[in-house]
Parts: structure tokens; sequence; C-alpha cells
């Protein structure tokens, strides 16, 4: 039968109806009289701390009406029927054995729904919580092992910090040291993360998945991203809501490629620019320094581009722009070992123009009368270069002839005022009747000067083979006056008829 039994050691025991198990009320250390526990006809009243002694004591609270744990001066802890747990004065508290677990200004809420309060200085939450909902100016800290500020909720400044309880701006912090800087710009200021030595952001996938990091607006959720995919270790940048079409894509071997190629035909570390279906540049180069005023071309700070020659049949353009009289263009070559020096099909050079056709998948050379190379002045042709080697100058664009010169006086005054560069040249006794200098050389423009009008080694080649067709010509005619002149001598001396015979006989004919 139920009983009750107190014991030698002061221990009162309560028996179960068939005096099989009962519980215990110990007496602790006692060391003044006191009324421990007062029960009233509807109250039960705790004259001190409330202590849960073993890791399996619970304190339970019901949820139906409210249900209210009361300090003997009628304040303190109370939980109500919307199942929130008030505390009304600041200097009560719930104490474990070791001290304080948890101490909240008056002011404060915890809200519970069938919530347990364990003896290990735990708090279970099993439908949510609201804490701070007042919105006062007081702090929430959680302390780890390491960390005193594992997680730190400012609630004056409306921060949260992981590690670090300062406020140097960031709606969220994580710190795992000091970075030594104090202030974040406003537009990263929403998750900022930082330590005192090599620090970073973690997105772990399986091995055949991809991790992405999200750009999106009101209207688009994905408006531009950067993902990796462990598949093929690829890393793909995708802008203006191109979703697949990714606008650059970093690839496994070190490929860079734009425009959504996604089969680079570069080697590994190459780089393949693609502008699909645009004519404009595909590559400009830029410079602070640069000022040119042609700005129908290119803007007046671009040094240089290539582009697409030609809207729908390609081909590359490549321009480059400069002040002054500096080149607009330069292109220049190294070699190690320095250029060949034959004079064959096989011989090549420092730089090389390399003129080929298609040919099915392959390619052949220009034909003989093909243009391989052509020089242009503003989009005209001025020179060109054919299949076969032969070259074509525009003589229109050129001095004109040099009729008013002895044109074989000319041809050896050039080498006459070749100085010691003119190797092999033979004396002759009418070089002293030569009329012509540097100077006249210069001004018929068959030899270059420099700034300074003092003449230079360049020769110019155009000028020299119309030069040297206008000397032949100047010949011939002096050649068929002195045969007039022989004829008609011959005439008067032998007579028509055998003077003829003597042009016959040296198959000499005269102009008729």
């Amino acid at each position: 039968m139920a009983e009750i039994r107190i014991n030698a050691t002061g221990g009162v025991k309560l028996y179960d109806a068939d005096d099989s198990h009962y519980a215990q009320i110990v007496a602790g250390t006692i060391t003044s009289n006191v009324d421990a526990i007062t029960l009233g006809h509807d109250t039960v009243t705790i004259a001190d701390n409330l202590s849960l002694g073993s890791d399996s004591a619970v304190l339970k609270f019901g949820a139906d009406g409210d249900t209210t744990l009361t300090h003997t001066d009628g304040t303190g802890l109370t939980l109500n029927s919307t199942n929130k747990l008030c505390f009304n004065d600041a200097s009560q508290f719930i104490q474990g054995a070791s001290g304080t677990v948890l101490d909240i200004a008056a002011t404060d809420e915890i809200e519970l729904t069938a919530t347990l309060i364990e003896a290990v200085g735990r708090l279970e939450v099993t439908n949510g919580a609201i804490f701070n909902e007042a919105s006062a100016d007081v702090d929430f800290r959680v302390e780890s092992n390491s960390y005193a500020h594992c997680l730190f909720v400012d609630g004056g400044n409306d921060r949260v910090g992981v590690g670090v309880n300062t406020d140097t701006g960031g709606l969220f912090r994580v710190s795992l040291g000091d970075s030594g800087q104090n202030s974040i710009v406003a537009a990263g200021q929403a998750i900022v993360i930082e330590d005192n030595a090599n620090t970073g952001l973690s997105i772990l996938t399986p091995n055949d998945a991809y991790g992405s990091i999200l750009f999106g607006d009101d209207g688009d959720a994905d408006r531009g991203f950067i993902r990796y995919n462990h598949s093929g270790d690829d890393m793909y940048f995708s802008v203006n809501g191109n979703g697949s079409a990714y606008s650059l894509v970093l690839f496994d071997g070190g490929q860079v490629s734009t425009g959504g190629e996604t089969a680079p035909d570069t080697s590994d570390g190459g780089l393949c620019l693609d502008q699909n279906a645009s004519d404009t540049k595909i590559l400009t180069f830029k410079s602070s320094d640069a000022d040119h005023p042609n700005t129908d071309s290119a803007e007046t700070d671009t040094y240089g581009f290539f582009s697409k020659y030609h809207a729908t049949d390609a081909g590359l353009t490549m321009a480059g722009f400069s002040e002054g009289a500096n080149a607009g263009l330069h292109l220049r070559g190294f070699s190690e070992d320095g250029p060949s020096v034959g004079e064959a099909t096989n011989q090549g050079g420092v730089i090389e123009l390399n003129a080929t056709i298609t040919n099915g998948t392959g390619t052949v050379g220009p034909a003989a009368d093909g243009n391989a190379v052509v020089v242009m002045g503003n989009g005209a042709t001025q020179f060109i270069v054919k299949g076969d080697g032969e070259l074509f100058s525009n003589q229109s664009a050129t001095v004109g002839t040099y009729d008013t010169y002895d044109d074989a006086q000319l041809v050896r005054a050039f080498d006459l005022n070749k100085g010691e560069n003119a190797k092999g040249l033979i004396d002759s006794k009418f070089d002293k009747f030569v009329k012509y200098n540097q100077k006249d050389l210069m001004d018929a423009k068959l030899i270059g000067k420099d700034e300074n009008g003092k003449p230079t080694s360049f020769v110019n080649i155009t000028g020299m083979s119309r030069l040297h067709n206008g000397a032949i010509w100047q010949q011939y005619e002096k050649h068929e006056r002195l045969l007039e002149a022989v004829y008609d001598l011959a005439k008067e001396a032998v007579g028509e008829e055998k003077a003829d015979a003597i042009l016959d006989k040296h198959e000499v004919k005269r102009l008729q």
C-alpha cells in the first residue's frame, strides 16, 4: 500500500501503491532554518533557487491556459497563453548549479512552444523563438570553446558577428582574425569575411555537380552568374540573362573564350574571341597618352584595334593610330640567328608576308598574275606584288618623266655619287662631262634626303626604272640621228644605190 517513510538520514520516501518503488526527498546541507517549500491552496512557493541536479532532469511548463511560475513577491517568470516566457524583473533568472545560464532584461521576451529547460544549461525550442521582439538596445552573445563571441548580435548597431564583437561595418561579419581594415565599403557590407591570414569562402559540391554565385534583380533571379562545373573543371561567366549562352569561359587547360564559344580552337592557355555576328571592333588598345583626332575610325584614346575586314566575308583588319608624324602601325620582327642569306623559294626572313589561297580545306599560293600583296594609300592601290614576284607601281602617283635631263648622264651621276659605296665602278674618260651631282639627283627624286635636305642612301626604284627607260630611248634617238647622218654622207660619197647596199650588208634599217 502507498505510504510515507522517513529514514535515519532524514530522507522522506514516497512509496507507490504496491510498495515496489519510491521517490525520495533528501535534505542537503542546511546551515540555518528555512521554509524551503511553502504549500498554499493553489500555489507552491520555493524560497530560493530551484536546482535540477541530473542531466535528465527537466522543468516542464504546460501549454494549456496560462501557466505561471511566480516569485514570492508576485513577479518573475511567466508562461502566458500565447506561450511567451516573460521576465518582469531583471534580477530574477533561471540558474543552474554552476551559475547563471539565462539572464534577460525586463523588456525582453522568449517565445516558446513545447519548451524544455534542462539542468545541463541548454535551451531547446521546438517551434521557433523570438529574441528581443521589443527592439531594445541590448546584445546577444553565444560563446564557444575557442571564441568568446562565436555568435554576437549587436542590438544597437544592427550587426551580426561570428567570432567578433567589434562594429566596423557589415550586417553579417565572419572574422577568424583581425585583418587590420577598419572600414567597409557600402556596396559590399552585406557579408564581410576577414582573417589575419589567408582566408576565403568555400562552395562545396559533389564532383559531378556545379557550384554557382548568382546575381538577380526584380525581373530575373539569375541575371548573371559565376559557375564552376566540376564535371569538366570549367568555369563559366554569364551576364545579361544569357543563361547557358556564356559570356566568358575558363577551360580546364587554361583556355579562355568569349561569346559563348564552348570549343575554342586554341591550345592550352590560348585566347578565343567570338563576336558572333557583330561587325564592330573585336579588340581595342587604349592609353591615356593617346589623343588622335581620327574619331571617325576609333575613339581618341584608342591607339590600335583588330576588326573584321568585311561584314560577311570576314578577313582581318589591323589598325594603328598616332599623333604627329609618328608611325600609326609599326611591325617589327625579332630573329635570334638573323635572317636567311639565300635567294630561293625556301628562304625566309625576319618579317614574312605569306599570301595563300584557300583550296578546299588546304591552301595554295596565288596564281602568277594574282595580287599577292597590295600597298594602298587611303584606300587606293599604289603598289602590287604579283604571285610570281613581279612588282607593279602606280606611275601616275610618282614623279614625272625626265625629258628635261640627259638621262644617261643622270644614270652615270648616280653611280659616281655613291662615293665609297661605288664598288667595281670603272672610270670613264667621259665622266668629266657629266654635269649632274647629288642635288640634281635629289631634285629629280632619284635618291632620298633627310629632314635637313641632305642626301641619303635611299634609291627610288620606280624612278630609276623610268630613268633607264628614258635613257634607252634617248640613246635610241641619238643612234637614229647618227645613222641618218652616216647614210647622207655615204650617199654623197658613193651614191644612194651603193649606200643602200651598205645598209643591207650590215642589216641596218632606217626609220622611214
